[in-house]
């Protein structure tokens, strides 16, 4: 028996990345050769030139709740199906395209990431097994969720009210559920959209750098929410939330059979705990290794997205470099946004919702409509300091060439910072060194709080008392949350800093950021940390991106790291496996390669850029079992014989 429930009394809105964002504080959730090939097409003016609103076409929806689809091992997955209606909230007739959407936080509290029901698609929201209403064991977007994914397509795409065409779509969690599924290849499965999504949930999700972040901490707590029976549902009702009571006793009665399940609930979820906090077991093995996703192996059209102060971004430019899709059929969006930003806005004025976007890709690969999302240029993205979308023809952009930045001794006369060093276009020839002291309480108050927090200090407050909270940029950000500064300058102090002069022109730069350092230590196994800034003429540091990596954990993979035409290292892939430990011999000086996140960066003329090098990042690096081993000094050394430098993707201007 299943439950139905009309509009009237669960009632949905258009703008549903509000509910996202606030339901989503309940629900997180070969070696190559970089060369200048190609064209860079770098398109700031009509960048969403050509793309057309798709347009409501249903007033309300009908929903059908708890239809049990059996899965071939028998399990029971009970998902909510979203049907077009009539003003009546009566079930409109006829077949429609069908949208499919799983995630493990109870499909009471998150439904797809669009309105698409009001759009003449059929909705059908899943709790994965061993979550919400459904039977089974959760195992963490493991092999046997990806074949329930691959089932509820296939049931999907031929049931009576489908023209069996079927996308999947999903953010965060969700996102991830759906590349797997996606991955898995369904014959009924059309397209895929996946946002804020990590595909590789050991280097994006578990740890950075090897460290445990608390990213995963933060999901652990939410997905406590996929075992919890909740009393009430959460809808969004055109841009406001919308609580609706509802009967847990069907779903206490699954929690008690999930507890007498061996391996599943709350036991399950505190052993994964454990393994987090212990070191001993924070490895890239087998079992992370089984909840990644392959997304080469997507033959779907395919729209990616996410911000540049996401919390999974890393995974976004790399899942779209590796579609094999060809041009017009993926697509790849990178915004002003963090995790749960409100809303992700896009479009010429940059006032459009996110929503728009994803229903015009359902609409224009599963209904053929001529929208013009197959024609924009394939990668669109926000370019911080100028404030504005720019269109280019691929990731990594062409006609990039990565530049060298080196460290040196000598005084900027910028910064608070211990030594206020400097970045210089030619390597020093003095040879010198530069040490701080460890404090494991840096970075509380940073922008990697807000971002790696997937932005709910400041989001989830806010979306429930401001029905459209206009965030376009960085600074209107900072003005409400203070740890998400324009001005980084504060936590500069007790660490290293090397800045540049001032630039004469313009200079853009897009892509991942490397850092190669030339380090030593008297700590056991440190974690160095590495940030960009943007300051500004008057002295304020804006932060542009950070990455970690903790010292035994340096080894890399050449098959999996990028190389520039030079050799440098500018996208380094590191093993972290037991086996390939590389011990830390007190003040022995190490190669260190750190990967800073991408970001699209105009540097404006008479800005200067920053490189900030610190050993701690409280709270998004956790301390673990290893905290002891994390005390000490760094050194940083430099000059000719013992180089430190940045690599930077510049594809408009010099560096200097």
């Amino acid at each position: 028996m299943t439950d139905r429930i009309p509009l009237s009394q669960r009632p949905i809105g258009r703008r549903s990345m509000l509910a996202g964002a606030a339901a989503s504080a309940a629900a997180l959730f070969a070696g190559t050769q970089i060369a200048r090939a190609g064209r860079s097409q770098a398109n700031p003016v009509g960048a969403w030139s050509g793309f057309r609103a798709p347009v409501r076409s249903f007033p309300k929806t009908f929903i059908e709740q708890n239809v049990p689809i059996p899965m071939d091992d028998g399990v029971i997955i009970r998902v909510d199906v979203w049907y077009p209606a009539d003003e009546s909230g009566a079930k409109a007739p006829g077949q429609f395209p069908v949208i499919v959407t799983s995630h493990c936080y109870g499909k009471s509290l998150l439904s797809a990431m669009a309105d698409y029901s009001r759009y003449g698609y059929v909705v059908v929201v899943a709790d994965v097994r061993g979550t919400g209403a459904s039977d089974g064991s959760f195992g963490i977007l493991d092999e046997r969720e990806a074949r329930d994914g691959y089932n509820i397509v296939e049931w999907a795409g031929t049931q009576p009210f489908s023209t069996g065409k079927v996308g999947v779509d999903g953010f965060s969690y969700l996102g991830s559920s759906s590349a797997k599924t996606a991955a898995t290849r369904p014959p009924h499965l059309v397209a895929a959209n996946f946002g804020g999504a990590p595909t590789d949930l050991y280097r994006t999700f578990l740890t950075q750098g090897g460290n445990w972040t608390s990213s995963s901490a933060l999901w652990f707590v939410l997905e406590l929410l996929g075992v919890a029976p909740l009393p009430f549902a959460l809808n969004s009702n055109d841009g406001t939330i919308d609580i609706t009571p509802r009967n847990p006793v069907a779903d206490i009665a699954t929690l008690i059979a999930r507890f007498q399940a061996d391996g599943d609930g709350l036991p399950f979820r505190f052993q994964q705990l454990g393994r987090i906090l212990d070191e001993n077991q924070q490895w890239d093995d087998s079992f992370w290794i089984e909840r990644g996703t392959d997304v080469s192996q997507i033959e779907v059209p395919t729209l990616v997205y996410s911000g540049w102060a996401d919390l999974f971004l890393r995974d976004t430019p790399r899942d779209f470099r590796s579609l094999q899709l060809g041009r017009g059929e993926k697509l790849m969006v990178i915004g002003p946004w963090t995790h749960y930003s409100l809303p992700k806005n896009i479009g010429v004025g940059n006032d459009q919702p996110l929503d728009d976007l994803l229903i015009a890709w359902f609409d224009h690969w599963l209904k053929g409509v001529d929208n013009g999302v197959d024609q924009l240029d394939p990668v669109l993205l926000w370019e911080n300091g100028s404030e504005r979308w720019v269109g280019n023809d691929d990731w990594p952009i062409a006609d990039s060439s990565y530049q060298r930045l080196y460290l040196t001794g000598d005084k900027s006369g910028t910064s608070q910072s211990v030594n206020d060093g400097s970045l210089a276009i030619a390597v020093s020839a003095a040879a010198g060194q530069d040490t701080e002291v460890i404090d494991p309480t840096n970075g509380v108050c940073s922008r990697q709080t807000v971002q790696y927090l997937g932005g709910l200090p400041v989001y989830l407050p806010i979306s429930f008392f401001i029905s459209s909270f206009p965030v376009k940029e960085f600074p209107n950000i900072d003005q409400i949350a203070p740890c998400f500064r324009k001005d980084d300058r504060a936590n500069e102090i007790g660490v290293l800093t090397y800045t540049t002069s001032t630039m004469s022109e313009d200079v853009s730069f897009t892509g991942s950021v490397a850092v190669t350092l030339q380090g030593s230590t008297t700590a056991a196994d440190p974690c160095w940390v590495a940030w960009l800034s943007d300051v500004a003429p008057d002295g304020t540091a804006r932060p542009i991106g950070e990455g970690a990596l903790v010292a035994s954990r340096r080894k890399l993979d050449p098959a999996r790291t990028r190389y520039a035409p030079n050799g440098d290292v500018v996208e380094p892939f590191q093993w972290h496996t037991q086996d390939n430990v590389l011990p830390v011999q007190r003040e022995a000086v190490e190669t260190y390669n750190i990967e800073i996140w991408p970001t699209s960066w105009r540097l404006l003329q008479g800005h200067r850029l920053r490189l900030t090098i610190d050993g701690a990042e409280l709270p998004h690096l956790l301390p673990t079992s290893a905290a002891p081993k994390r005390l000490g000094d760094l050194t940083l050394h430099h000059g000719a014989q013992q180089s430190s430098f940045l690599s930077i993707p510049v594809h408009n201007g010099a560096l200097g």
